[in-house]
This record gives structure tokens, sequence and C-alpha cells, in this order.
């Protein structure tokens, strides 16, 4: 099943709609690599899928977790894998440098904001 935030979506090809315009302006843009690797047919997980059948394997695209403590907007997780005991989640990089790891972002978490989110 795939789906487009919370939407299922029946054709793939309807989710370069979802997207909208501005998402594909950008030469940096990853989601176009994104989509045309998951489009390919390549395994993502490399075997991690595999035990699961195709109806038990949920891909969601654009994957909101929004704010539980505090206030601002809602995190995107390019694709989330959702399978029946556990998720995996993939930022799609192409251009843009690779996030700080979690140790060094905590480190720099002055008023505490950083570690509530990991609540």
């Amino acid at each position: 099943m795939i789906y487009f935030k919370n939407e299922e979506i029946w054709d793939f090809n309807e989710i370069t709609v979802r997207y909208g315009a501005n998402e594909f302006k950008s030469p940096y843009c990853s989601t176009i690599p994104l989509l045309l690797l998951f489009k390919s047919g390549n395994n993502l997980c490399y075997g991690l899928t595999e035990p699961f059948l195709e109806s038990e394997t949920k891909y969601v695209f654009e994957h909101e977790t929004h704010v539980r403590i505090g206030r601002g907007r809602s995190s995107c997780t390019d694709l989330m894998i959702e399978l029946p005991n556990t998720c995996i989640g993939i930022e799609a990089k192409r251009t843009e440098p690779p996030y700080i790891n979690v140790l060094n972002w905590l480190h720099y978490d002055n008023d505490g904001l950083n570690r509530m989110a990991l609540c």
C-alpha cells in the first residue's frame, strides 16, 4: 500500500500531483531521485522487508510527525516504511549536507526542546 501523508494512493503516478509544483522547482530536490528509485522496483531496504507480505507493508511518502510538546510545524520523513513490528524511515539526500548526529544535536540543546522532541 502506498500513501502520501495519510491518504492512500491508488496510482503511483498520482503522487507527483500530491507534492505540488514547488517541490520540483529546485535542481537540488531529493524527491525526484527517491520517487524514481521507488518506481524502479529496486529494493529500498536491502532485504529487510522480504519476510513480510506486500499487503503487510505500508509505504508512506511525506510521513508526518506532529509536535507533541511545545509548538511548531509537523516534521515530515521523506518515506516511512511501516511493517507489522517496525518502521524504517528514509530521508532522501542528494545534495544537502548530512544532518548532525543525535548526540551533537542534544549537546546544543540549551532550552531542552530537542530532548523533549525525542519523548
